[in-house]
């Protein structure tokens, strides 16, 4: 990857990939078209170029991001590709495309989305038996829920089984208010690991908190490894799970290099 701080073609490139559906997982992967790929700094922005070009997402904005280890990041990708282009392959170009097409655009929409799941967060639905599983939900979910009551004044009420439990609306409203501070690009990774834990309070105990993403993880799936560990699993359910944890690990990876240091 090549850094190019000169202007620009005005010509643009067809869009980077999108979100694969079924359909496209059998179509012909289209052939690399581009010798050279370089990051052009315009702005604070950085763009990043095909032989001199930009690259366009799906709804045709033009592919530029606000830190330039991100910009390193999506050129890699790009770079990377070989004589067709698998986007498969290209998990942070797919986010960026997602962070200008439908989080910039759409960011109260995003932020409703993710204050909702605070109102029904999975730390406040407790187990009612065995004692070992209360137990250990009381070990590990009573810390991330008491690190935003301190840090942030932030109280979630608490469940037993799954009777819905309502929040207070004071208590959501300063939810709301803990995502001011992020822009499209990390509300996307957000928004993602959200919607991958059943949680609003754990991506914000591994971006604000100081919880390692091994630990929000597995804090996520409490209940399930409590069940594994009891009655085993399957080879496709472990299969599942370990892509799901790839897709996380993904998105955390995408915020940490949207960060502005």
């Amino acid at each position: 990857m090549n850094k190019d701080n000169t202007s620009s073609k005005d010509a643009a490139l067809p869009s980077g990939p999108k979100y694969m559906s079924k359909a496209d997982s059998v179509r012909p992967k289209p052939k690399r078209f581009y010798k050279e790929v370089s990051l052009k700094n315009s702005d604070d922005q950085y763009e990043i170029l095909l032989d001199g070009r930009v690259i366009k997402t799906p709804m045709k904005s033009t592919l530029a991001v606000k830190t330039e280890p991100l910009g390193i990041a999506i050129s890699d990708e790009w770079s990377a590709q070989e004589e067709e282009i698998d986007s498969e392959t290209m998990i942070l170009t797919k986010l960026a495309n997602t962070a200008l097409d439908r989080v910039a655009p759409r960011r109260g929409d995003i932020l409703e989305e993710l204050v909702s799941y605070g109102g029904n967060d999975l730390l406040c639905y407790r187990a009612t038996d065995p004692n070992s599983l209360v137990e250990l939900e009381q070990k590990v979910w009573d810390p991330i829920l008491n690190w935003i009551k301190e840090q942030h004044n932030i109280r979630l009420e608490l469940a037993a089984g799954v009777v819905h439990v309502s929040q207070s609306s004071s208590e959501i409203t300063k939810l709301a208010g803990l995502y001011d501070q992020f822009d499209e690009f990390e509300l996307t990774a957000l928004h993602n690991m959200t919607t991958m834990l059943g949680s609003a309070v754990l991506p914000l105990a591994l971006v604000l908190g100081d919880w390692e993403s091994a630990d929000v993880w597995d804090a996520a799936h409490l209940e399930e490894n409590f069940q594994i560990e009891r009655w085993g699993t399957d080879e496709q359910a472990r299969n599942r799970r370990e892509f799901r944890h790839g897709e996380f690990l993904e998105t955390y990876n995408f915020y940490q290099l949207s960060r502005k240091s």
